[in-house]
């Protein structure tokens, strides 16, 4: 459940699910047709409506706007499961 709520709550959520914008009939066909490309590094094939798109992990990146690791932005690891778990029985509001 947590997790869920973290997807929830961030931004990419909006490229996950369906909206007035985005019909769900073109979500369920990117993710029953998306597939890695043969031979060729970090890049996806998928079809919308009846085109077929070609896409790199980049394209990915800059379309949903997602943060890139950098030496001086380094990406800061998940908390695992157990940690969330600790969190949560040590927060807890005790009577």
């Amino acid at each position: 459940m947590i997790v869920g709520q973290l997807l929830v709550d961030h931004a990419l959520i909006y490229a996950l699910t369906a909206t007035t914008d985005v019909p769900a009939v073109y979500l369920q066909q990117f993710w029953k047709t998306t597939k890695q490309m043969p031979n060729a590094n970090e890049t996806t094939c998928f079809m919308v409506d009846k085109e077929e798109i070609t896409y790199t992990v980049d394209m990915f990146c800059s379309t949903l706007k997602l943060l890139v690791e950098t030496p001086e932005q380094p990406f800061i690891p998940p908390a695992t499961l157990k940690f969330i778990q600790h969190f949560l029985r040590s927060s807890a509001i005790k009577d």
